[in-house]
């Protein structure tokens, strides 16, 4: 399986708001590398 056949096959997740609290915010942040392998990212707000 080469590597653009493997990012077709993940689901993929678009964050478009929060609800304004920072914790929330870095509660992602700090399980993105976590959760990278699984997904792939199209949107996030502040990026």
């Amino acid at each position: 399986m080469n590597l653009e056949s493997k990012h077709n096959t993940l689901p993929t997740i678009a964050v478009e708001g929060l609800t304004g609290c920072a914790g929330e915010l870095l509660v992602i942040l700090e399980n993105l590398d976590k959760l990278l392998p699984f997904v792939r990212v199209v949107s996030f707000p502040f990026a």
